[in-house]
């Protein structure tokens, strides 16, 4: 199947800080240069031939949108994945969203911008995008948005509206659509502190040891840990962190096989336990053997 680019697009290259790559994009192109256009940003179509020439030299920013991976490093052969990359490495930035940040990884065809590779496809959630049909009640997140035209696109009102919002207008009995994709999932293979420290973390609070612990080893690498959300339930930071919102550290007895485990070098974090009893008051049996078996432990530990 062959894709053209839309006609709206000229073939001269006005340089106006980004360029966007068309090819092999179809429906997530599409979808990428409406959304681009309607938030009036400007951009330049390109396509792979226009890379491998050196029309990246006129930009500051290389976006490319959903669409196989694989189908794209065809396009751009070796000469367009050297182009980008030298692209990046001489200060260009690149934007990569599905399928163009799959491009990116070492995967095989990959640009290899980043030390990550795609999980094995057994591992993977089934990638899927389309549209989803939703029976919706008043709500408002969605008020003001309609079916909009015989194409159906989804428009969003522009101008807020004085009191309550109205109710959800349907064109033609059709209720609003919304474009939804799910992401195959990624595996960070580049594990740095310094690499750890660029992605959000979902960890305890700040007065917990186990926060303490985490920042004062992240300070002594010289890096600071960027907090997406705090909070002290064990639980709800596993989860989050299975649903990708962040990393976190857990304990390994709550680890699964939907928790990714990241081994840091040279990140060593160690927690002082210690025993407070008192002195005036006689021991119970249980007591005795507790503390007598953490003694063990302490001098079996020492020796290891």
């Amino acid at each position: 199947m062959q894709e053209s680019t839309p006609a709206t697009h000229t073939s001269q290259l006005t340089a106006p800080g980004v360029a966007f790559l068309w090819d092999e994009s179809f429906i997530w192109g599409l979808m990428a240069y409406r959304a681009l256009k309607g938030l009036g940003l400007p951009f330049d179509l390109i396509k792979a031939e226009d890379i491998k020439t050196g029309a990246l030299n006129e930009y500051k920013m290389l976006f490319v949108p959903g669409g196989w991976a694989s189908n794209k490093s065809k396009a751009l052969g070796d000469s367009g994945l050297k182009a980008i990359r030298g692209f990046v490495e001489n200060g260009g930035n690149y934007l990569g969203f599905c399928g163009g940040a799959g491009l990116a990884t070492e995967a095989k065809g990959g640009i290899g911008l980043l030390n990550v590779r795609r999980r094995p496809t057994r591992e993977r959630v089934p990638s899927f995008s389309g549209r989803i049909g939703l029976h919706l009640n008043e709500h408002p997140i969605w008020n003001g948005i309609t079916a909009g035209g015989s194409d159906q696109r989804s428009v969003f009102s522009k101008k807020p509206t004085a009191g309550p919002r109205p109710p959800v207008q349907v064109d033609s009995g059709l209720p609003p659509v919304f474009h939804a994709w799910w992401p195959s999932q990624f595996i960070v293979e580049d594990n740095r502190v310094k690499t750890l420290a660029a992605y959000n973390a979902v960890l305890p609070a700040r007065n917990t040891y186990t926060r303490q612990i985490l920042e004062s080893a992240f300070a002594k690498t010289g890096q600071q840990i960027h907090t997406n959300l705090s909070t002290n339930y064990l639980e709800t930071i596993k989860m989050l962190v299975a649903v990708g919102l962040g990393w976190g550290i857990l304990p390994r007895t709550m680890l699964t096989r939907e928790i990714l485990v990241v081994k840091i070098p040279r990140l060593h974090l160690l927690r002082k336990l210690g025993i407070v009893w008192h002195p005036k008051r006689t021991l119970s049996n249980a007591a005795k053997v507790m503390m007598e078996l953490l003694d063990e432990e302490q001098r079996q530990s020492g020796n290891r």
